[in-house]
């Protein structure tokens, strides 16, 4: 057997074998490809999720914030009307109220015709002490130099405006009666609910209600009476109080 007969077997093998690693790399690489394609695609779906995740727990968070902020602010809310329900019902906050000084004199004399008056409940308000009885006080006052119905034309800043305040007698005998006739009007159209007196002597304060006797709620005339069971000799004055929803008003006038 000489060598050309031994090569060409082997030439024969080398070229078979190059022919199948021809064939079979593209196989591979081909297959190799689509496994790192795969892989790739893999984790970008990984990704995907991740972000999408993320995304739901970003929004649920916000949710979260938002409902707990519409509690807060509920809960604000109803805390408010609670205060306001409380306080109205225990008048623990009193509206802001104003002291006005009657801006005028007197502009009528003393009618000469005395006028009847009804008796009138006494409501006693003590301010210094209680004096027993009915007794008159031994104290000799100042004569004074007005007498009989008085009319003060007045003006509050606040509303309910009082306009026009009578007192009769103003020159009250102690154990007598005293009327007091109001006007006052809402000019926002809210009737007024409530108009009360104070009196002011030399050692008691007399606190009495007025009704209505004429015109309308919103605008009309009230009247009131008290007993005089005290001295005026250093403290005489008048405080009459006039309240609707639109607020209330105060003014004093000081008698002596």
């Amino acid at each position: 057997m000489n060598r050309r007969n031994l090569f060409f077997p082997l030439n024969i093998s080398l070229m078979t074998c190059l022919l199948v690693v021809l064939f079979t790399l593209p196989i591979f690489f081909t297959k190799a490809q689509s496994q790192y394609i795969s892989s790739e695609q893999e984790a970008n779906a990984i990704k995907v999720k991740e972000a999408m995740f993320l995304l739901r727990v970003k929004e649920t968070q916000d949710e979260i914030i938002n409902i707990m902020g519409e509690m807060v602010g509920l809960m604000n809310e109803a805390l408010e009307k609670i205060i306001v329900n409380f306080n109205e019902y225990f008048e623990i906050v009193p509206k802001i109220e104003e002291l006005e000084e009657a801006i005028t004199t007197a502009t009528t004399t003393a009618t000469t015709t005395a006028t009847t008056t009804e008796e009138a409940e006494e409501n006693y308000l003590y301010s210094q002490g209680s004096m027993p009885g009915s007794q008159q006080p031994p104290i000799s006052c100042p004569i004074t130099t007005v007498s009989g119905l008085q009319t003060y034309t007045v003006s509050t800043k606040s509303i309910p405006i009082i306009s026009q305040i009578q007192i009769d007698p103003i020159d009250i005998l102690f154990d007598s009666t005293q009327d007091l006739i109001v006007s006052a009007k809402d000019p926002n159209g809210n009737p007024i609910t409530m108009v009360t007196g104070q009196i002011n002597t030399d050692t008691r304060t007399f606190a009495f209600d007025l009704d209505n006797i004429s015109g309308e709620e919103t605008n009309g005339v009230w009247r009131g009476s008290w007993i005089l069971k005290d001295s005026i000799c250093t403290h005489y004055s008048l405080t009459i109080t006039a309240m609707s929803n639109s607020g209330t008003s105060r003014i004093t006038l000081a008698l002596r």
